[in-house]
């Protein structure tokens, strides 16, 4: 869920178990990146064929971080060792129980899905460009096969290093260190692929979604490839997540974000910038500099004599946000605002971070902890037996919100418009903050259990085999 996957896997709704999965590219095969450029990799039979198009409008660095191999018994880990499924993920406390299809990380014993050996051509897409990798399956054995998520990394260096938006900290060839993500704001495509081959009398369900919940630097889609798969009745059965058309019930996702809250604009707070150095010079608005060379600021008038805006930037050396005059380069959120930041922050006041409400039961919980669906908040009100006091819900009748898709996944059976009990502190608290990413996305998580709108499953056609998937970046305003 937050900050490691926002969907869970299947029966594993109501545990809040994340499920997620690693991505391995095909041996040797490549494709141009150069604009407009088609996929030149064939992938065999037994992979799975992603191609990942950029129609985001400006040059992109993919990244692709694996994560944490599942397991509920011993024996659905990499060498089935004894003792190795702890808490539902496979570890490796000598680290010898991986195998050969994930990799033991040393700073928590867990085993982590192979990160793929993509080439910088395959990672770097000019604007118009796509690029193939295909993902061999592990084992036959092993019903959840891969998983992981795949962003997009904006404004970085020829390198694919230093980027603006959703940088991993990438080796001198571009490419994401095993089991690391981007830095927020971050779109993500998120996936678990199960196990479809010929030798699985049943065909096992994919699980993908689009997560917005951390930030937004782009716009994505994820689509499942035509010819490639056996859809059922429901939208969300090999539906497109981040569409830009309509289908059915589910609204077109416009990717253009308008954060208005309760009726407030909140633009200039919600908006994240490259800030611009004005050391030795005078701000836009006749002002000086701060301590960092910076032009504060709480309007885009105050910045727009230089062709700049307001928005929010992270000081990265004390991870606290300034208010300031730069490039608009993405969206924050409240759950990534309040989260990434200890105690009280001036900037982030109207997010009240640090407040605190009581639940139905006489607890207490922080804004943040609203905002994030943690602490007495981590459990979904769409699974069975849910408290007053859980994490949601979006889609209920008394929450009143029109941009949630008025139909709900049919995994999702509580009588109140697929919910089974609802938080009226988080209705009134959290879900404002949310508007404004579900009206750019209807189909994106933008809360950890956004499960009954966001969550879409496909199963590969019983003629051809396992799906493919395209996977398109956007542009966002």
């Amino acid at each position: 869920m937050k900050r490691t996957l926002s969907w869970v896997f299947a029966a594993a709704f109501a545990a809040g178990v994340a499920v997620i999965i690693g991505l391995q590219a095909c041996g040797g095969g490549s494709s141009s990146s150069g604009g407009g450029s088609t996929p030149t990799v064939t992938c065999s039979s037994s992979e799975r064929t992603f191609t990942m198009v950029n129609n985001s409008g400006q040059d992109i660095w993919v990244g692709i971080t694996s994560g944490s191999v599942s397991c509920t018994v011993d024996a659905d880990c990499p060498t089935g060792a004894s003792g190795s499924c702890v808490a539902q993920v496979c570890n490796c406390p000598t680290g010898n129980e991986c195998g050969s299809i994930a990799t033991c990380k040393a700073s928590n014993s867990l085993c982590y899905w192979n990160t793929p050996s993509l080439t910088t051509a395959q990672a770097n897409l000019a604007s118009g460009a796509s690029s193939t990798v295909c993902f061999p399956a592990p084992g036959a054995g092993q019903d959840n096969q891969w998983g992981g998520k795949i962003f997009a990394r904006t404004g970085c260096d020829s390198n694919g290093q230093n980027c603006k938006t959703g940088d991993c900290g990438a080796n001198s060839s571009g490419i994401c260190p095993t089991a690391t993500g981007g830095n927020p704001p971050t779109t993500l495509a998120e996936f678990t692929l199960s196990n479809q081959s010929s030798f699985t009398t049943t065909p096992n369900t994919d699980y993908y979604d689009i997560s917005i919940i951390n930030g937004i630097n782009v716009g994505i889609k994820m689509a499942p490839v035509s010819g490639t798969y056996s859809a059922g009745a429901s939208p969300y059965s090999c539906g497109i997540p981040g569409n830009t058309s309509a289908v059915g019930q589910l609204s077109a996702c416009s990717w253009t974000v308008s954060p208005t809250v309760s009726g407030t604009d909140r633009t200039t707070l919600l908006r994240d910038v490259y800030p611009t150095s004005f050391t030795g010079s005078t701000c836009p608005d006749g002002g000086s500099p701060n301590s960092l060379g910076y032009c504060t600021c709480t309007l885009d008038s105050q910045c727009s004599s230089s062709g700049l805006v307001c928005g929010l930037a992270q000081n990265a050396s004390s991870a606290q946000y300034t208010q300031v005059c730069g490039s608009a380069i993405g969206w924050w959120t409240a759950d990534q605002l309040c989260g990434s930041v200890s105690g009280t922050s001036a900037a982030l006041e109207p997010l009240g971070c640090s407040l605190t409400v009581t639940n139905s039961d006489g607890s207490s919980s922080t804004y943040t902890q609203l905002y994030e669906c943690t602490g007495t908040q981590h459990q979904s009100c769409y699974t069975s037996g849910a408290a007053a006091y859980c994490c949601g819900c979006a889609t209920s009748v008394s929450a009143d919100y029109t941009a949630w898709p008025t139909v709900v996944s049919s995994s999702f059976g509580g009588s109140d418009n697929g919910c089974y009990n609802n938080n009226t502190n988080w209705v009134s608290i959290s879900q404002p903050w949310l508007v404004f990413l579900k009206s750019a996305c209807p189909t994106a998580y933008t809360y950890p259990y956004d499960d009954a709108t966001s969550t879409f499953t496909c199963i590969g056609s019983s003629t051809v085999g396992a799906t493919n998937y395209t996977i398109t970046f956007l542009p966002t305003q």
